[in-house]
């Protein structure tokens, strides 16, 4: 019997190749680095709410959100952000993501100008976005009110060619059929598997798509058991929390879940193959009505926050020095989306001067409902001493339960500022004795101006063969290696190699 060994052998061209391929690799991942922005709809009229959705994708650890600047007409407040990785084929792929919330306050057309990161040391950029603005584009296909909330709890569980009695099934549903916009909608996508038959092999899950919503998850998962049409199923439930941000009808798409069920016999046979038949569950989409807010009462400072809120603020210190930087915190907290909410307005203080602030929002679900809180913090400098009054802060919403307008303030409060006395004594150093002015003097390096010659220093360190012997010396070391390992494993594996290599030695 002859035994054929197969062997992958490494020589030194190949490891010179396998390194300009890895910085080929990573020339062409940045290469492949792109920016892209899209609007849930290119659509409004005045009082719409619109979802920007910014995305990089690419080596993009660490990268700052952009900057978006001021648009005329439009009312913005920062989202959250998310990233994802996926890998196909080896190659692995990386995206960040930023939302931003946009309330248009005019009747002419919105232009959302192209926006910029850098990614290592590259420019991104994003194409402008036109949106046109229609009177009453969207809420004449909406009531002015939710029909009958009384009927709100019903429900709508609708599936394709599979239902109740099947084995595996799926269903949409949503608490509610009417809402006003920003109030937030529960919908809950559900998988049933009869326990005693055949799983699903390798489901892949595809949420149903929300445009015209903000979404946002309800976790923990649940997975729990039930009886349905007399037939015993393990159910899976994933739930949503969705906020419409226009009015109108607006349709969540179908949810699908996608995998194999084996078809073979319950023999260890069958199993080995892992034969089966796929199988595609899909639900069918869902319409749900949202209602313009009233305009009724409405106060000038609304900016299209929803839900039921309280707001406090804070100094870090009562007492502080003029000139000296202080830190403000406002927190607004309570059910409805955090991600919207504006910072409250802040009013003009004399001697007081106000820097851009940084937001942070933390999300805590209390069961179906989101729930949570939003921090602003900006810093503050006072600028002359004396007594400092900032004033209670307002911040208003509707609250869709009550179907009105509301307003909740912190409390006013009050700083006391001391002179600067680095200030009033001026940049002059006084206290030193002659002597000492003396050293100070002689130890100043000062910037040479007259300038005779300039010498040349010498050539660039590259310019020699030293650099490039010095640079081509880790390549070589890597050859080397290599080859030496090479050499020891012809000598462990092929015999006639061995022998040939003992006879050279012993003629030498």
């Amino acid at each position: 019997m002859r035994i054929v060994t197969i062997r992958k052998l490494i020589g030194p061209r190949a490891g010179l190749l396998l390194f300009f391929v890895c910085l080929t690799g990573a020339t062409n991942a940045l290469a492949a680095a792109d920016m892209t922005a899209h609007v849930d709809r290119d659509v409004a009229s005045r009082g719409d709410q619109v979802l920007l959705t910014i995305t990089v994708t690419g080596d993009n650890r660490n990268l700052p959100a952009p900057d978006l600047p001021e648009i005329p007409g439009v009312v913005a407040s920062r989202g959250g952000s998310s990233q994802s990785f996926q890998m196909i084929n080896g190659a692995v792929s990386t995206s960040v993501t930023w939302t931003y919330y946009l309330r248009i306050e005019t009747d002419d057309d919105v232009t959302i100008p192209g926006l910029e990161v850098m990614l290592d040391g590259h420019r991104l950029h994003s194409e402008a976005i036109t949106i046109r603005v229609e009177s009453g584009a969207s809420r004449s296909r909406a009531s002015s009110s939710p029909a009958d909330r009384s009927t709100s709890t019903a429900r709508r569980d609708q599936t394709v060619a599979q239902g109740p009695g099947d084995d595996h099934f799926v269903t949409l549903t949503l608490d509610r059929e009417t809402a006003y916009v920003g109030e937030q909608v529960v919908l809950v996508f559900r998988y049933y598997a009869n326990p005693f038959a055949r799983g699903l092999d390798r489901p892949q899950y595809t949420p149903p798509r929300a445009e015209g919503f903000w979404r946002e998850d309800l976790p923990p998962n649940r997975n729990f058991r039930d009886v349905i049409a007399g037939q015993q199923y393990e159910i899976t439930e994933i739930r949503y929390a969705l906020f419409p941000t226009t009015a109108g009808v607006v349709t969540v798409g179908p949810a699908k879940l996608d995998g194999v069920v084996n078809a073979g016999s319950m023999d260890i046979f069958s199993m080995m193959r892992r034969s089966g038949r796929r199988l595609l569950l899909e639900t069918d989409p869902i319409e749900i009505s949202a209602a313009a807010l009233p305009e009724a009462d409405r106060p000038k400072q609304f900016a299209g926050a929803g839900g039921q809120y309280r707001v406090r603020a804070d100094v870090e210190r009562d007492h502080a020095t003029a000139n000296d930087p202080l830190t403000l915190t406002i927190e607004v907290s309570g059910i409805g989306n955090l991600n919207t909410v504006p910072e409250p307005a802040l009013p003009e203080v004399e001697g007081l001067r106000f820097f851009e602030p940084q937001s942070e929002v933390e999300l805590a679900p209390q069961g179906a409902r989101l729930a949570g809180r939003r921090v602003f913090t900006r810093l503050i400098v006072p600028e002359s001493a004396g007594t400092i009054i900032l004033p209670e802060l307002e911040l208003n919403f509707f609250d869709p339960v009550r179907e009105s307008y509301r307003s909740t303030r912190s409390s006013a409060m009050r700083i006391e500022v001391l002179p600067d006395q680095a200030q009033s004594r001026g940049p002059i150093v006084t206290g030193l004795s002659k002597e000492e002015v003396k050293r100070l003097k002689a130890e100043i390096e000062y910037i040479k101006t007259d300038l005779s010659r300039i010498e040349h220093q010498g050539g660039q360190s590259y310019d020699g063969g030293g650099f490039w012997a010095m640079a081509g010396a880790p390549l070589l070391a890597i050859a080397g290696a290599l080859a030496i390992r090479r050499r020891r494993h012809l000598l462990e594996t092929d015999v006639g190699y061995a022998r040939g290599s003992r006879a050279m030695k012993r003629l030498d």
